[in-house]
């Protein structure tokens, strides 16, 4: 899970810092995860509101750079790190940017920091949070590492082989060091980020009839009103295939029993080489009952509209988080992008039907759907708002603000109580 983060000098933000702990709030306290030998609670859901180009773009940018800059292969660096300082600020321009976070990883709280110019790491800092104390696992800076009398002599060695432009973290990874594992796979297997037109979802799932997942997505579609009645693959002949020639290379390489997934204009291909070294070919596609209620109809995904292929990249990850015990990170910019409201609120709904105080999954999404913006559906520190004045994002929570009850928070926040709104005249 992830519990806080902190950017410093990062695009349109000076100073960024958001967190997922929960409030005293008691409003929808049973689906709201309990940390119990920390004694915290962690929401399990965030929204986060703002008008265009308030910074909410921004703050998703900011975790896709931390979680590059971690994963990244270290043969695939360049000599120039991609950080982004804030830039309506001649000073600020050429200070480090700096990224702290605090995440849930493997059943211990860890808090990872660093700060880095466009050419090196500056300091870089590992600490596990413990019920009781602090443990500061390693820490680096301009003059050297100081790593604890404890830590596996292989440790200190990559210590010494870590080049400037390289996150230690990263280091001890790809050099087999085991000390810090919990935090590199929540970068690289916990933290999911599915931006505006990723395509996200694993269409593998809709392919096995004899898969629950691929059952349980034809449901969901059907609850959206999609009108689809089935999701499958659609035999190709290898010949009539449109990219054969420009991956004829490639798919040469192909090893027995193995499958290659293929995006071209909207519409996915599987290929796949069998035992007998036969390149089979399939479809995805979709099928609608025809009008005559008996028969079936297919469609190709780009026949489908924008928001049903949107709703196609998403139904992997409710999967995910609703049928499956989880500690996925989930954090979606623009959720409700070509999808009308009901659907987004059906969404959300069945998302947090599934949560209670054992869970340890998450979504965090970016929305400008204020029919969202209610209390009968989040709490109000699962609210925050981002806005931007004379060029500076800044974010808030809703739980800062004090409020009645019974107080209509999209009135009010229309109203420009809270502000975060267009200032369009």
């Amino acid at each position: 899970m992830l519990l806080e983060l902190e950017v410093k000098n990062w695009r349109s933000f000076p100073h960024l810092k958001f967190s997922t702990i929960a409030s005293r709030e008691r409003q929808h306290g049973d689906r709201v995860p309990r940390l119990g030998k920390y004694r915290i609670r962690v929401l399990p859901v965030t929204a986060i509101y703002g008008g265009n180009a308030s910074g909410k773009t921004n703050m998703f940018k900011a975790l896709a750079f931390m979680q590059r800059f971690v994963t990244m292969p270290i043969y695939a660096r360049k000599q120039v790190i991609g950080v982004e300082p804030f830039a309506l600020s001649s000073e600020m321009a050429t200070q480090p940017s700096e990224f702290k976070i605090s995440v849930l990883a493997e059943g211990n709280i860890y808090e990872y920091s660093f700060a880095v110019s466009k050419k090196e790491v500056l300091k870089e800092r590992l600490v596990k949070i413990l019920p009781s104390q602090e443990q500061v696992l390693f820490e680096r800076d301009k003059d050297g590492f100081n790593l604890p009398d404890h830590l596996p002599e292989r440790e200190h060695s990559i210590s010494d082989g870590t080049e400037s432009n390289v996150l230690y973290l990263t280091n001890c990874f790809y050099q087999k060091g085991k000390e810090f594992l919990p935090v590199f796979r929540w970068f690289a297997e916990t933290l999911t980020l599915i931006a505006p037109d990723t395509r996200f979802a694993t269409y593998e799932t809709f392919m096995d009839n004899t898969s629950p997942l691929q059952h349980s997505s034809i449901e969901f579609l059907q609850e959206f009103d999609t009108g689809i009645c089935d999701i499958k693959g659609e035999d190709v002949s290898f010949d009539r295939f449109p990219l054969r020639e420009v991956l004829k290379d490639s798919l040469e390489t192909l090893q027995p029993n193995t499958t290659a997934r293929v995006d071209f204009q909207d519409d996915k291909y599987f290929i796949r080489r069998d035992e007998n070294d036969k390149l089979n070919v399939k479809k995805l596609v979709t099928a609608h009952r025809a009008s005559d209620g008996e028969n079936e109809v297919n469609f190709s995904m780009k026949q489908e509209s924008d928001g049903t292929r949107r709703l196609i990249d998403l139904i992997p990850m409710l999967n995910q988080l609703v049928l499956r015990p989880t500690s996925k990170v989930y954090i979606v910019d623009e959720l409700d992008r070509s999808l009308h409201y009901m659907a987004t609120k059906k969404f959300l709904e069945i998302y947090l039907d599934s949560c209670d105080e054992n869970a340890r999954s998450q979504f965090i999404f970016t929305t400008h759907d204020l029919l969202l913006m209610t209390k009968n559906m989040l709490r109000r520190d699962e609210m925050w708002i981002m806005e931007r004045r004379r060029g500076e994002s800044r974010i808030f929570s809703l739980a800062d603000f004090q409020l009645s009850y019974d107080k209509d928070i999209l009135k009010a926040y229309l109203d420009g109580r809270f502000g975060g709104i267009p200032r369009i005249y």
